[in-house]
């Protein structure tokens, strides 16, 4: 198997330790990956003592992502219990007030004692959970030791090692319950359902826009124009302050380079005026007599 895998992956290697660690069945649990498929494992796991499942054998597929730790595992039963439907898958996250908190130290012996500790609980209506009486699901107990998978081939009577009288599970089983206080058991759909609702929350809000079609059935204001029966009133001409408050407002200080310009030009009107005079004062002269 290991060379069908890359073992630089920390997936592959997590899974390889953890096949070695639970490569012999114990009188609770017991679960092994396929030969084929290292993401792939089965489980048996024992009904815990005192409940309606006491005895009971239940077999089933632990589905490992291959973001796994990172991501939690999904569980499948494939044998009639009364507590879970069957062939229908179950995402095990941490709690469902929280259900991004899986946390990686959590292993799939975590799992197997999670799934024991669910088993007494009640479903409350939750997807993938059945309500089942009393009488049948110790009657599906005692059947289920006799129950063989088609798939790995295992019988559930050969899987786990065989319990010794009087043994109580009371250490594994305080253990299973402290998990369960910390886990949710939710079936696919009920995860989908909560994922599409969290990016509904983190969508932006959507901004209305107008189709062109509705920009164009706008109402254009109307302009209206006086009729020969209505008088326009006379307007007053413009004043002196009028005409030339504007001009005042709008002139521009000439540039400083025409100045001289300015200076040349009064110059010579001066020297005009005083050849004008000159030239009077002496037709005057002329035109007097001696």
């Amino acid at each position: 198997m290991e060379k069908k895998y890359n073992m630089r992956s920390p997936g592959v290697k997590r899974l390889m330790r953890e096949a070695i660690e639970l490569k012999d069945p114990t009188t609770m649990f017991a679960a092994q990956p396929l030969e084929e498929n290292l993401f792939e494992w089965h489980f048996t796991i024992l009904g815990p003592q005192g409940t309606d499942y006491d005895s009971g054998l239940y077999h089933g597929r632990i589905i490992l992502p291959t973001e796994y730790p990172m991501k939690p595992p999904s569980i499948i039963f494939l044998t009639p219990n009364g507590r879970f439907e069957l062939h229908q898958k179950i995402c095990l996250s941490a709690s469902s007030y929280h259900p991004e908190l899986w946390q990686p130290s959590w292993s799939i012996r975590t799992v197997l004692l999670a799934m024991i500790g669910f088993m007494p609980t009640e479903g409350v209506g939750a997807i993938g959970s059945l309500e089942v009486p009393t009488e049948e699901r110790k009657r599906l107990a005692r059947r289920s030791a006799e129950w063989v998978c088609s798939v790995c081939g295992v019988c559930n009577k050969d899987a786990l090692l065989p319990s010794v009288e009087g043994e109580s599970h009371e250490e594994a089983m305080a253990e299973a319950a402290d998990i369960v206080t910390q886990m949710a058991f939710k079936s696919e759909e009920e995860v989908k359902a909560q994922k599409r609702q969290l990016a509904q929350s983190a969508s932006p809000p959507k901004i209305e826009t107008q189709e062109p079609s509705q920009l164009r059935q706008r109402p254009v204001p109307t302009v209206t124009t006086p009729t020969d029966t209505e008088t326009i009133p006379p307007q007053e001409p413009p004043t002196d302050q009028t005409l030339f408050t504007p001009i005042i407002q709008n002139t521009v200080a000439p540039p400083q380079r025409e100045t001289g310009q300015n200076s040349l030009i009064l110059i010579w009107l001066i020297i005009f005026a005083l050849i004008v005079l000159i030239a009077r004062r002496v037709y005057l002269h002329l035109a007097s007599p001696e």
